[in-house]
């Protein structure tokens, strides 16, 4: 996400990346969510980073993980709601190998 926010896009400069980071860890849900949230906060300029605060972000995330569990509870006996959520998880399980691998190498540089 760094690469794309900051380096090849220019969306965000260092700062303000490391300051969404940093906020991003401290609030519920996934951190990419959560910082896809604090991007969009920052291009919307002085009027919502001023109103906006961290429990209407986390609002946001709690109602998306409501939306879902409400799926999976009237869908989740049927096998392609199964199939769906079995892939899903082997997709977080993968990028989370993918992040630890590459914090690994950054910190033995």
């Amino acid at each position: 996400m760094h690469r794309d926010l900051v380096e090849n896009k220019g969306w965000l400069t260092e700062e303000e990346y490391k300051e969404g980071l940093a906020l991003a860890q401290l609030a519920p849900g996934p951190l990419a969510a959560q910082l896809g949230i604090y991007y969009r906060l920052c291009t919307l300029q002085v009027y919502w980073r001023n109103t906006c605060r961290p429990g209407f972000c986390a609002a946001i995330v709690y109602l998306w993980w409501f939306l879902l569990g409400m799926a999976y509870q009237l869908y989740g006996g049927l096998a392609w709601m199964q199939a769906v959520f079995l892939r899903v998880g082997a997709a977080v399980i993968g990028i989370i190998a993918m992040s630890s691998y590459k914090l690994t190498v950054k910190i033995h540089q």
